[in-house]
């Protein structure tokens, strides 16, 4: 039947682990040939982009400011992750080139390990105050004590009402679906039959 160390807890983990490294440097080479100021020394890493122009001809821009001790692993960590909704938004919109108006451009502010929080908060109070900007920062910065959020936690709420969103939306869909749908009876047709009424009521809740 083969190696069975080959499927341990252990192992699989470890396996895990090296195929997200490998997809880590990967992306890594991928963001330095996108921008060779990239690298792996401490900064502040800037994400902005603009959405499209409103009706009223302006047009709103987003911004992320975050802090690494390797700006460019930071930067491959957004984009294998989907924790935070800069992390969905990369991935979604991917970087900015002239085909992708829309996508993220990176800007860099290199600077010491002990400057990071202290510059991270200036900068994202830089862009708070800004009315032509909205924040997917969800804290004011800084990876010490005293960590403030900018208002409360709306990145988690959005995902939650989302997800409730498209919930509601799938059972009227398949409360639609089933106007149309005849099941045929099984073998054991009580079973089947009590199933179904379940089903019914379910879509009714």
């Amino acid at each position: 039947m083969g190696n069975s160390s080959w499927w341990s807890k252990s192992n699989i983990k470890k396996r895990h682990y090296l195929e997200a490294q490998k997809k880590q440097n990967e992306i890594m080479e991928c963001l330095y040939a996108y921008d060779n100021k990239l690298t792996e020394n401490p900064g502040i890493y800037i994400l902005t982009r603009a959405g499209k122009v409103r009706q009223d001809g302006g047009c709103s821009r987003y911004a992320y400011i975050g802090q690494a001790k390797n700006v460019l692993q930071r930067l491959a960590s957004h984009f294998m992750g989907f924790d935070q909704r800069i992390d969905v938004s990369l991935k979604t919109r991917a970087l900015w080139s002239q085909p992708n108006p829309y996508g993220w451009r990176i800007t860099v502010e290199y600077c010491s390990v002990e400057e990071l929080n202290q510059k991270e908060r200036e900068i994202i109070a830089q862009y708070q105050n800004d009315p032509e900007y909205e924040l997917y920062n969800i804290t004011a910065g800084g990876q010490d004590e005293g960590k403030e959020y900018i208002g409360e936690k709306k990145e988690a709420r959005k995902y939650n009402e989302g997800l409730k969103n498209g919930y509601d939306k799938c059972k009227k869909e398949v409360q639609e679906f089933m106007k149309y749908l005849f099941v045929m009876p099984n073998e054991d047709f009580m079973i089947n039959d009590r199933k179904v009424v379940e089903f019914e009521e379910w879509l009714k809740e």
